[in-house]
C-alpha cells in the first residue's frame, strides 16, 4: 500500500503493521475531513477488516476506494484482490477491466481475471485469457498451475494433470501443483499416484496442511483408516475451519471421562452431524456427561433421540465443559476400523408426534408403496443433483413418490408441476425432526448424497444412494453396500458424469422390489 503523506494516515499504518487494529481505527476516524474519504484511508480501513476476518465491510470499503474514474493501477489491483477474497468476483471483474483497459499487458491483472471469471462460472473465457498470457509467458509456473485449476473447473481431468506437470517441470518444488496433481490424479481413481504426490509435497514442506488433508480424504476413500482418521486432524490448520476451543482440551480417547463433562462440537454440514452423531452413545456408555452441540435445525430431532445428553443450538453459548472433542474427531479417539464402525442402526428415531401429524396428513389408506426422493441438494453441485426431468425411467413405476426436497430449484418447477404422481410436502418440512417424521411414514428413500442420506440413514429406513463417479471418501470405492448404513445400497456412476445408467439401474431395481413387495404381501408376510 503506498502512502499519501497524511501524518494520521501514517499513524494509523504504523498501528495496523504492528498488529494494533483498533488503535488503526480509532486513528482513523479522527483523521481531518480532508484525509477521511481519501482512498488510501478507505483502502486502509479495507485491509483492517479484512485483517479481521469482516469480509463484507473490506470489500465495501474497498470498493469505496475506487469509486473515483483516476485510481492508480496498484490500488486496483489491491481493491480487486480485497474482493476475490469476499467472494465478489463480479466487483473484481469490473475493477481488474478497468486496469487492463489502462495497462492492457499488465500480467497480474489478467491473471486475477481469469481467476474471477472461473469463479464466476465461466471458466472458457478464463482459459482464454491464461492461454493469451502463456504465450507471452511459456515458462511461467504460476500461470501453467492457474491453467491446470481452470481446466479441472471444465472437467479436462487430462488437460489438468499435464498443465500441472508442466507447472513442476519448470518448478519442481512448488508444493500447491503436487497438491492439485494428486486431486486430479484422485478424481481419476488412480489412487497410489495421487498419494504420492501428497507424500512429495509433504517432503517438501512436512507442516502442509492442505497436503495432510488431501491424504486423509483419499486415504479414507480407499479404507486405510487408520492413516486417514491421524491425517484428518490436520483440517483444523489449512484455513477451512476452525472451532475456538483449546486445543489442548481436546478428548483424544486417550483421558478418562467418566464423570467429566464432555462438550462434542458439530463441524462441517448438517450430514457430518447425523453421520457422526452415532459416537456419541459411547460416549455415556463410557460415563461421559455429555454436552452436545449442533446445528439449530437438528435440536428438534436430536434432542429426544438423545435423551440423556444436553443438545443445545449452535447459537447458544457453550456450557462449562472439562474436555471438548469436534464431531468428526471421535472416529480417530475410537480408534475406528472398518470393522468397528458403530452401526446400531436406528440410533436416531422421529419425535413420535410429529409421525402422528404425518399419518394423519397422508391417510392409513396405502394403494401402492411410498417412495421418497431427493435428485437435489441446498448447493448447486453437479455431482449432487440430477435434474428431476431425467428421472423419468425410475418415476413411472407404479408406486406414491414423495418429494423430499425442501426447496425445489426453480429449473425443476415444470417438471414437477407436469410430473402429478410426485407428491411435495416441501413446505411442510420445518426442520430435520419434519422430515424424519415423513420419511418414517415411507418404504423407500432414494436421493442422491445430501444430507437426507445420513437422516434416513440413521433412521434405519430401507435407503437407496445415487453417487458420482468420484464420492466423497465416506462412501468409499467399488462397493455396493456402505458400513456406515448397513441397510443402505449404492448406485454408482460408470462414467463420469452419467446420471442416465444410474437412474436405470435404479429404475430396474425399483421394478424388482416392488415385485418383491407385491409378492410378499400376497403371501402374508
Amino acid at each position: 500500500m503506498n502512502g499519501s503523506g497524511s501524518p494520521a494516515i501514517e499513524v494509523a499504518r504504523a498501528h495496523y503493521l504492528a498488529g494494533r487494529l483498533d488503535d488503526a481505527v480509532r486513528v482513523l476516524r479522527q483523521a481531518p475531513p480532508s484525509d477521511a474519504g481519501s482512498p488510501d484511508v478507505l483502502l486502509l480501513l479495507a485491509e483492517i477488516h479484512a485483517r479481521k476476518g469482516e469480509m463484507v465491510a473490506a470489500a465495501d470499503f474497498a470498493m469505496r476506494a475506487v469509486s473515483r474514474g483516476d485510481a492508480a493501477p496498484h490500488l486496483l489491483l489491491e481493491v480487486a484482490r480485497l474482493c476475490q477474497a469476499s467472494g465478489r468476483h463480479t466487483d473484481a471483474i469490473k475493477v481488474l477491466t478497468r486496469l487492463v483497459r489502462v495497462q492492457p499487458g499488465h500480467a497480474s491483472a489478467q491473471l486475477l481475471l481469469a481467476q474471477s471469471h472461473a469463479e464466476q462460472g465461466d471458466p472458457a473465457k478464463a482459459l482464454q485469457l491464461l492461454d493469451a498470457l502463456l504465450i507471452a509467458q511459456p515458462h511461467s509456473h504460476e500461470l501453467h498451475y492457474n491453467r491446470g485449476w481452470i481446466l479441472g473447473r471444465l472437467g479436462q481431468l487430462d488437460e489438468e494433470t499435464a498443465a500441472y506437470q508442466a507447472a513442476l517441470a519448470l518448478r519442481p518444488n512448488f508444493v500447491p501443483a503436487h497438491i492439485n496433481l494428486g486431486v486430479a490424479q484422485r478424481e481419476q481413481h488412480r489412487f497410489a499416484e495421487a498419494l504420492r504426490q501428497f507424500e512429495r509435497a509433504l517432503q517438501i514442506d512436512p507442516y502442509c496442511a492442505d497436503a495432510h488433508t488431501n491424504r486423509a480424504q483419499t486415504c479414507l476413500m480407499i479404507g486405510d483408516f487408520e492413516t486417514g482418521w491421524r491425517e484428518y486432524e490436520w483440517r483444523w490448520r489449512d484455513g477451512g475451519q476452525g472451532h475456538g476451543f483449546d486445543p489442548a482440551k481436546q478428548w483424544t480417547g486417550r483421558q478418562p471421562i467418566a464423570g467429566r463433562r464432555l462438550l462434542v462440537h458439530h463441524e462441517q454440514g448438517l450430514g457430518d452431524t447425523l453421520q457422526f452423531v452415532r459416537y456419541v452413545p459411547l460416549l455415556v456408555e463410557a460415563g461421559a456427561k455429555v454436552l452436545l452441540r449442533v446445528q439449530t435445525s437438528l435440536v428438534p430431532l436430536l434432542a429426544p433421540s438423545l435423551a440423556t445428553v444436553r443438545v443445545f443450538a449452535e447459537n447458544e453459548p457453550a456450557p462449562v465443559h472439562d474436555l471438548h472433542c469436534p464431531l468428526l474427531s471421535l472416529p480417530l479417539a475410537f480408534g475406528t476400523t472398518a470393522e468397528s464402525i458403530p452401526a446400531a442402526i436406528p440410533y436416531l428415531r422421529a419425535p413420535p408426534e410429529r409421525r402422528e401429524k404425518w399419518r394423519e396428513l397422508l391417510g392409513e389408506q396405502r394403494d401402492r408403496p411410498r417412495v421418497g426422493i431427493a435428485w437435489t441438494g441446498s448447493k448447486v453441485d453437479p455431482n449432487r443433483r440430477i435434474p428431476l426431468a431425467e428421472l423419468g425411467p425410475l418415476l413411472d413405476a407404479r408406486a406414491d413418490f414423495f418429494s423430499l426436497v425442501k426447496d425445489v430449484p426453480p429449473i425443476d418447477y415444470k417438471t414437477l408441476a407436469r410430473r402429478t404422481g410426485i407428491i411435495n410436502h416441501g413446505r411442510g418440512l420445518r426442520d430435520f425432526a419434519d422430515t424424519a417424521a415423513l420419511v418414517a411414514e415411507l418404504d423407500l428413500v432414494i436421493t442422491i448424497d445430501t444430507s437426507l442420506a445420513h437422516l434416513a440413514g440413521a433412521l434405519g429406513a430401507a435407503l437407496w444412494i445415487a453417487l458420482p463417479f468420484t464420492p466423497d471418501w465416506r462412501w468409499q470405492m467399488d462397493r455396493p453396500d456402505s458400513p456406515w448404513y448397513p441397510q443402505a445400497r449404492l448406485f454408482r456412476q460408470c462414467r463420469r458424469g452419467d446420471w442416465k445408467t444410474v437412474v436405470l439401474a435404479m429404475a430396474d431395481a425399483l421394478q424388482v422390489w416392488l415385485s418383491s413387495l407385491a409378492c410378499s404381501k400376497r403371501s402374508g408376510g
